[in-house]
């Protein structure tokens, strides 16, 4: 059922005059309607907004509110076009150098930081991370290799945590990545957990 719904979003926001427009994929779109169902979540951090394809899909299937950091504004106002249902539950962050407005989310979601004036923010998302009281559920779009690598290494002194990966029908490149976290303040335990997971995340 969730397939369905999420190849419907993704049809939405898919514009075929821009076949290398990079929206969220339909694997990324379907974990995120299935979190919705079991996380249930009220605060989302959104890490790329894009056009608001993922923002969309969870406005659309959960009660949250979701802080969406969009620094580019020809993107901006797609974002605000599309999700105009929604006024109210989003608010649309227009520079990497603030902080997240909120202490705690339920869920983070990585979907920025391969553009050319993005170039420092896979190392601000250090940053973002340690300014939270407690990091759940963090979900990485595509292969973004080195967001990938300053979450884990921000994460492990402070938590144990669990990588997923799913693949998308298309492609590898268009996958998606679920970090699972647990406090911890066995600093032995974390750092073989990381040691264990940090090669599986690629």
């Amino acid at each position: 059922m969730n397939h369905a719904q999420a190849e419907k979003i993704y049809q939405k926001f898919y514009d075929v005059t821009l076949p290398h427009d990079a929206i969220g994929g339909t694997a990324t779109i379907n974990l995120l309607i299935k979190l919705c169902q079991t996380l249930k979540p009220r605060n989302v951090l959104e890490l790329g907004g894009g056009k608001g394809t993922l923002t969309y899909t969870i406005l659309k299937h959960s009660d949250a509110h979701v802080d969406s950091y969009e620094p580019l504004e020809q993107f901006a106002s797609q974002m605000k076009e599309n999700l105009k249902e929604f006024d109210g539950r989003y608010t649309i962050l227009p520079s990497y150098m603030l902080l997240p407005p909120k202490r705690d989310y339920d869920l983070i979601l990585i979907d920025g930081g391969k553009n050319d004036n993005e170039s420092g923010f896979p190392k601000a998302i250090v940053s973002y991370l340690i300014s939270l009281n407690t990091v759940k559920t963090v979900i990485v779009e595509g292969q973004r290799k080195s967001q990938k690598y300053w979450i884990t290494e921000t994460l492990w002194p402070f938590f144990t945590y669990k990588p997923t990966k799913f693949t998308d029908e298309a492609g590898e490149k268009k996958g998606v990545l679920q970090i699972d976290c647990t406090p911890s303040r066995n600093i032995l335990k974390n750092f073989l957990n990381h040691l264990y997971y940090r090669k599986k995340i690629y």
